[in-house]
């Protein structure tokens, strides 16, 4: 046999070999190798029927039974804290039977209010808008919470208040002034005498005035004499006075007086002081008024002796010494 054709024989022999191994490897499951790496098996053919769910394998999870809106949080809790949902469908549907009912907030602070509610087994709201509580509870303990509320929500007694201001005068005018100052002033004046170089100091007026905790008291008039103006203008100085009272505890102790600021009207004393305009020795003395004031806020206690404030009118000066009583 010639030798060519023999080598062709056994080439093709070979290959017939391994084309048959390999239909029998793909039979048995192992795909068929090719340079480039096994040959992908056909997708399996689908018969259009669903697979069915296996025994071992978690179905979804159930959906929250429907509830009214405010109780559907309950739910969501149970559900979130992997809860029982019985105990879940049990909650919602002992609320579902509880008494609503809304009550109007006259003095207590809603907030607070609602706070002092929790001791009960109750769901309580809060509008602030409306100062209103919405409360939703068993219809038996619903009693029991009408009238915690009814104590709660009362007016707080108000503290009564004295309030004393003493109106000075200071000049540089030297000798002694028509009227002193009283002895329980004294040490203020001499403080004064320290921080200003006016040399002399009086009494003009005291102011008393009483009121109660939220009040704003006020007070008009003329002041004696002819403090603050000369007499040859035979005008006299008059004055204005308006002053909002809070009282606040300081460490749940003494009280203290607060006069403006926080939300209330400033601490307001105003003079309408006559100024000479023109010559004064003919029959006609002109003159005009000049208003001066002091509008501030301070702090008072009991036992105290407060310097308000200063005004410059002219060639002097009006000084406000305050003190208060908590009677």
């Amino acid at each position: 046999m010639n030798r060519y054709f023999r080598t062709a024989l056994i080439g093709a022999l070979s290959l017939i070999i391994g084309v048959g191994n390999s239909s029998g490897l793909a039979a048995q499951g192992n795909p068929p190798q090719t340079p480039f790496g096994p040959v992908p098996a056909p997708p399996a053919p689908s018969l259009g029927l669903p697979l069915a769910p296996s025994p071992f394998q978690a179905g979804p999870a159930p959906n929250p039974p429907q509830a009214p809106p405010d109780d559907v949080s309950e739910l969501q809790k149970c559900y979130k804290a992997l809860s029982d949902p019985e105990t879940c469908r049990r909650v919602v549907a002992e609320q579902a039977n509880w008494e609503v009912r809304f009550f109007d907030v006259k003095y207590a602070t809603p907030s607070t209010l609602a706070d002092a509610l929790s001791i009960f087994r109750a769901s309580v709201r809060v509008s602030p808008g409306m100062r209103l509580l919405s409360v939703k509870a068993p219809k038996e303990i619903m009693p029991a919470i009408e009238d915690a509320i009814k104590r709660l929500d009362v007016a707080a007694p108000k503290k009564s208040v004295e309030l004393t201001l003493h109106i000075l005068s200071a000049s540089d005018q030297s000798g002694t002034p028509p009227s002193g100052v009283p002895q329980s002033l004294q040490p203020v004046v001499n403080q004064l005498k320290n921080v200003f170089s006016y040399k002399q100091f009086q009494l003009v007026d005291t102011l008393v005035l009483t009121g109660v905790d939220g009040q704003t008291v006020q007070s008009n008039g003329i002041l004696p004499g002819y403090a603050f103006s000369q007499a040859s203008t035979g005008a006299r100085t008059n004055y204005t006075l308006q002053a909002p009272l809070l009282v606040r505890m300081a460490d749940q102790k003494d009280p203290i007086l607060r006069l403006g600021g926080e939300r209330l009207d400033a601490f307001r004393f105003g003079l309408r002081v006559p100024v000479l305009t023109g010559n004064s020795s003919g029959p006609v003395v002109p003159f005009q008024y000049s208003d001066i004031g002091i509008n501030t806020w301070v702090e008072v206690q009991q036992g105290q002796q407060v310097v308000v404030g200063k005004a410059t009118v002219g060639d002097s000066a009006v000084i406000l010494v305050l003190s208060v009583k908590f009677p």
